[in-house]
Order: structure tokens, then C-alpha cells, then sequence
């Protein structure tokens, strides 16, 4: 089966419009963010709508493509290395993120503050990353 471009797109506008929201960290102090439970549980939120999207791509591409099946979340972004559609390292990362998801779905009680506000403020890249490797690896500036 090919690629749906359609499904790709959408999922990554989503994942576009959640950076967008989670850069407002870039400009708050941490202090401001620790004392702000409705900035961390948007930024909870925000995080996890972004991880179910690279998720939801990266089952997209292993079921197109006749990958093998993952066996949980982390997973999905280990059968994209093997497949080559991110290199190692960032899968490696995108792992890391798959298990922070579970962690927020999941293991909320023990979500640390200062954890999501490191991930938003120095981690977005990543995400950034693995999108421009999907529209490279599908030609979708052609879209």
C-alpha cells in the first residue's frame, strides 16, 4: 500500500499547531512555570497530543509499508530505525519520548514539572526532526 498523504499531513498540522502553543515556554521563567499548574497541565496536554501524533505517523508508515509490528509504543519509533526512515539517534530520542508519554498517560501522578518544561524548552527539535525525515523520506514538499 502507498503512503496516505492526506493522513500525514493532518497528523503533522496537528503536531505544528502544538510547537506553536509549547513555544510560549520559550519566554516564561521556570520559576513562573512551577507556580502555574494550568501552564504545566497545558503543557502536559500539549506534549502528549504532539508524542500520539509522531505515534500515530509512525504506525501509518510500518502498516504501508509491511514493517513488522511493534510491540508497544517505544517500539513503533525502533521499527523506523530499522527501516531507515530516522537514523539511529533519533530514534533513539523518539524512543525516550514514546516512554515520556507513557509516563504521562499513564504515570501522571509521577510527572515532574521541571521534566516537561525541559522537554518543551529543549526538546522540540526532535520532533522538528523526525518531521522533516517523514517529508523527506515521502516527498511530501510536493504535496
Amino acid at each position: 500500500m502507498t503512503i496516505d498523504r492526506g493522513i500525514l499531513a493532518a497528523r503533522m498540522a496537528t503536531i505544528r499547531v502544538e510547537l506553536g502553543r509549547l513555544r510560549r515556554l520559550e519566554h516564561l521563567a521556570l520559576d513562573d512555570f512551577l507556580a502555574s499548574v494550568v501552564q504545566q497541565h497545558a503543557a502536559e496536554r500539549e506534549l502528549q497530543i504532539v508524542i500520539e501524533a509522531c505515534l500515530d505517523i509512525g504506525h501509518h508508515v510500518i502498516s504501508r509499508e509491511g514493517l513488522r509490528r511493534p510491540g508497544d509504543y517505544r517500539d513503533v519509533f525502533t521499527v523506523l530505525r530499522e527501516a531507515h526512515v530516522v537514523d539511529d539517534a533519533l530514534g533513539r530520542r523518539l524512543e525516550d519520548m514514546a516512554g515520556f508519554r507513557n509516563r504521562l498517560v499513564h504515570g501522571y501522578l509521577d510527572v515532574e514539572p521541571r521534566r516537561v518544561f525541559d522537554i518543551a524548552r529543549d526538546e522540540l527539535g526532535d520532533v522538528e526532526e523526525f518531521l522533516a525525515a517523514v517529508v523527506r523520506r515521502y516527498d511530501l514538499d510536493r504535496a
